[in-house]
């Protein structure tokens, strides 16, 4: 497509510049330029519709006005391309040009989806497009009416009939003048397993899609194929590479001109802020969307960006206000036809309820839900959620809804397993630690202890591993560099209330409390069941073994609630207090060692100013290593320095231990967590050690990193 754009707009500027020839090479080259770069397509069809109207060409004028909606429905302008099209089609007819009035019908069919209220037409000029196609004997046109029609199964979920029926039309385009139709069956194939989540098999798909359109020179298509691989790695939680590939797909909507894939960028970076609990941002990357998709008049986006805002406002506890959100979209959902959004708006007021520990209506609303669309129509949270609000409901509820009370511990395992199976087959890490603790929760209630204690165990692994893969502070470095390269970011962060800034800290605070105490509480709370059984069983040697297990659950929750209480203390905001802080924990792991502690900061650096996310971090790696030097050094003496060097500083511990081959180096002895407080600081993590020669670990980072950014010191 590029080249045979490039190729004709050089033999345009050799044609007669009114002429016939140069009316069909603008057609020509301003349909390549719908998959090359959208405004430029866009103009070259207008100068097509002037110069067809100056001369009264008016099949040359209808098929003008298809190709400038084709570009425009691409850019987002979604009413006025149907506008431009449905003024083609009756050119066509009035022209009994049937070859025309096909392409007229297919290009509606595949834009009603996305406008209001019109929905039941999709169908409809699909047929009649088919119907014309098949007559005509055009091969490609039957092919594209054949890819559009399967695509209206997924507005009544029947995802993998979509995907049975897409994946044999591929199979079947297998010629290299086919690749153009292969690029269209993919786009359609991959929505349908994006609705099915079927997320690693969609990947390997877009993938296959995305390196067709780049070798076609399709640039829409690689843009779309690469846009939806984000919103993938964003399911799967893989954070950082979400938001790198945010930035990439961002940058290519722009040279695009596409706003629609500019407002799908916007939702998917509101919703990693919303995971991360990130409201405040999160909402302002829904408002940002929810901009576009009204400047381009594009309702479906609108209401996207309005769930999104509810969501948002539920989590960060704004019940009324979400409520009220989530009423509107619920209205204008109905009053469009919007099934999507319809669906998405009765799982937002399921989980309100969910929220409000309201159970025995969530336990009535996701009830609904699951009744209204069928398991194929459901997101993994919704197996979850709705097994919890299950065992929470009240008798009452549960026997009006049909479902015996004796069968409803059966039906909740069910969910949940379903649950965990779910979040594996997405490779979903979160929701699977999630569903870990969830059952764990379900054998404790039920009495199966070992049950209980197996999936504790697991949820915690498996927690502690999920958040050791984890880098905040790089995402939102990723997230900063991208604002800033819109030139807008400052300005946003100064005019931030500081109220919103404090509550966005408490509500991380919170997460973090929540997280990593929740794994040690739910421990001890299986552990003592467990050591009381075993004590009534005479098993006494098994019960001690317990106890002593949950002595360290306890004596590791007191220590990490007093690091948390530490961290977020505005009075140990500077490095001075760190130090001593480090100092105060070296003292108590070396000295009941006889480890002489040696000490030195400089005194420049004692009143630098971390971010708490950096002072969390250098102190959990200045932990870390003073564990080390403690369990395995034999060291007779340790030191700890703060040096600064220039704008870098120099945070290290040594010892005079008997030191290790580095290269028998591994991540049990706490290198893992090293290395994602390295990355969490942007910094550079030094460990160097000979045998019988002690050893020096050192965390380099600049003072830009440590105190965080320009912005965040002046929101300071």
């Amino acid at each position: 497509f590029r080249r045979a754009a490039k190729e004709y707009e050089i033999k345009l500027s050799n044609a007669e510049h009114d002429g016939p020839e140069a009316l069909k090479l603008l057609l020509q080259c301003s349909f390549c330029y719908a998959h090359v770069q959208l405004q430029k397509g866009m103009a070259l069809a207008d100068e097509a519709i002037t110069l067809a109207e100056k001369s009264k060409n008016i099949s040359s004028l209808a098929q003008a006005l298809c190709v400038k909606a084709i570009n425009q429905f691409r850019i987002g302008y979604m009413q006025q391309a149907h506008e431009n099209v449905q003024r083609a089609l009756s050119l066509f007819e009035a022209q009994d040009d049937k070859e025309g009035t096909a392409d007229a019908l297919w290009l509606m069919g595949t834009m009603v989806e996305f406008l209001q209220g019109k929905g039941e037409e999709h169908h409809h000029h699909q047929q009649k497009a088919l119907i014309c196609y098949e007559q005509l004997g055009d091969f490609t046109g039957v092919y594209l009416a054949r890819i559009q029609q399967n695509s209206l199964l997924l507005f009544q979920f029947q995802f993998a009939e979509v995907i049975q029926r897409q994946e044999i039309i591929l199979n079947e385009l297998t010629e290299q003048n086919q690749q153009h139709l292969k690029c269209y069956c993919y786009m359609e194939l991959v929505r349908a397993f994006f609705l099915k989540r079927e997320i690693p098999i969609l990947i390997s798909r877009m993938e296959e899609w995305k390196n067709l359109a780049d070798a076609t020179g399709n640039f829409y298509d690689y843009t779309m194929a690469k846009s939806m691989l984000t919103e993938c790695y964003r399911v799967q939680h893989l954070d950082k590479v979400v938001i790198q590939n945010c930035i990439e797909s961002l940058a290519c909507c722009e040279q695009l001109g596409s706003l629609h894939g500019e407002s799908t960028m916007q939702l998917i970076l509101a919703n990693i802020c919303h995971e991360q609990s990130q409201y405040v941002d999160a909402i302002n990357y829904y408002r940002k969307a929810d901009e576009i998709a009204l400047s381009i008049g594009a309702p479906y986006k609108h209401l996207c960006s309005l769930n999104g805002i509810g969501l948002a406002l539920l989590k960060s506890g704004d019940y009324l206000q979400a409520q009220k959100t989530f009423e509107t979209v619920l209205r204008e959902a109905k009053r469009t036809n919007d099934r999507m959004n319809l669906i998405a708006t009765l799982r937002h007021l399921a989980e309100l309820a969910y929220e409000q520990k309201d159970f025995s209506l969530a336990f009535r609303s996701y009830k609904n839900l699951f009744d209204t669309i069928g398991s194929d129509g459901l997101i993994v949270q919704d197996f979850g959620r709705y097994a919890q609000s299950l065992g929470k409901a009240s008798d009452a509820d549960i026997i009006e809804s049909g479902v015996a009370l004796n069968g409803r511990n059966e039906l909740r395992l069910g969910y949940l397993l379903q649950y965990l199976e779910l979040s594996r087959k997405e490779q979903n890490k979160r929701e699977e630690a999630s569903a870990y603790n969830a059952l764990a929760g379900y054998y404790e209630e039920t009495g199966d202890l070992t049950e209980a204690m197996r999936f504790s165990k697991q949820y915690i692994n498996f927690y502690e591993s999920m958040m050791n893969e984890q880098n905040i502070n790089a995402i939102s470095g990723l997230r900063m560099q991208y604002e800033s390269e819109k030139k807008d970011q400052e300005i946003l962060l100064l005019k931030k209330e500081k109220s919103e800034t404090l509550l966005q800290e408490r509500l991380r605070v919170s997460r973090d409390l929540h997280d990593d105490m929740g794994a040690s509480i739910s421990s001890i709370s299986i552990l003592s069941t467990v050591a009381k059984q075993h004590l009534d069983e005479k098993r006494i040697r098994e019960a001690g073994e317990m106890m002593d297990q949950i002595s360290s659950d306890a004596r590791d929750m007191v220590n990490n609630l007093s690091d948390f209480v530490w961290m977020i203390n505005p009075q140990n905001d500077n490095l001075e207090k760190l130090f001593d802080r480090v100092f105060s924990y070296a003292n108590h792991v070396l000295s009941s060692k006889n480890v002489a502690i040696k000490l030195y900061c400089d005194e420049e650096l004692k009143t630098i100013v971390p971010s708490i996310e950096a002072r969390k971090n250098i102190y959990l790696l200045m932990k870390e290593a003073l564990n080390n030097a403690s369990k395995y050094s034999k060291c007779t003496e340790a030191t700890i320095s703060f040096f600064k060097n220039n704008e870098e500083i120099k945070f290290s511990v040594t010892d005079n231990g008997k030191g290790f081959d580095l290269s028998n180096i591994s991540n049990g002895s706490g290198l893992g967590n090293m290395k994602q407080r390295e990355a969490a600081l942007r910094g550079n993590l030094i460990i160097n050690s000979t045998l019988n020669n002690g050893t020096e670990v050192s965390l380099i980072s600049s003072l830009n990193n440590i105190e965080g950014s320009v912005l965040q010191s002046k929101l300071n």
